[in-house]
């Protein structure tokens, strides 16, 4: 657990980024009052790099996500980085021995600056699914398709993409996951990978 708190410590410190790509989870939702905690760092990639709205294409996006159980099927999610926060609501609608399903709906703010002068802001509005094959209690596998309406500097955009991560772990578990989004309007294609650390 100290090498854990000291990942944390580690990643809260490094550059920010957007967080609404990242998952690092699976569609399983905590009982009604529990708590639990994801750090994660991810690397992601824009295809072509582009600066004139998003300003840094390529970025390191370092994470802390607090989940919160507020019923027996939902549960509310707080994810924060240096530079951008975002809410969450998610519930699951289905559960059977091996297969789950969920949906989240949120808001997400995010920051970017390069200069006093030359600052950005975004707004999105995630809408996802999550679907969970849960072979065994300390293995998952999750796919989480997600679309964003996305307010950024003085443009509006769709973004449609998802995720693909695998769960490891009991007490403590590890996220490995890969990301691939879509802007559909500015014609950008962003992939990336990272790994979190549930507990």
């Amino acid at each position: 657990m100290r090498i854990v708190r000291y990942f944390c410590a580690v990643l809260l410190l490094l550059e920010g980024g957007c967080a609404s790509f990242t998952s690092f989870q699976t569609a399983d939702v905590l009982a009604k009052g529990e708590t639990n905690f994801t750090v994660s760092g991810s690397l992601l990639y824009s295809l072509p790099e582009i600066s004139n709205v998003y300003e840094e294409g390529n970025q390191f996006v370092t994470q802390f996500m607090l989940r919160r159980g507020i019923s027996g099927n939902s549960e509310f999610q707080a994810l924060i980085s240096p530079n951008s926060f975002n809410a969450n609501y998610k519930h699951l609608y289905f559960r059977a021995e091996k297969f789950m399903s969920s949906y989240t709906a949120g808001i997400g703010y995010t920051f970017l600056a390069s200069s006093f002068d030359d600052q950005t802001h975004v707004f999105d509005v995630p809408v996802s699914l999550y679907l969970t094959y849960l072979p065994k209690e300390h293995f998952g596998i999750t796919i989480n398709p997600k679309v964003m309406y996305r307010y950024i500097g003085d443009e509006s955009t769709v973004i449609f993409g998802g995720s693909l991560n695998l769960m490891l772990g009991k007490k403590i578990k590890f996220y490995p996951e890969g990301i691939i989004f879509y802007d559909a309007v500015i014609g950008t294609l962003f992939t990336g990978g990272g790994l979190g650390i549930s507990f």
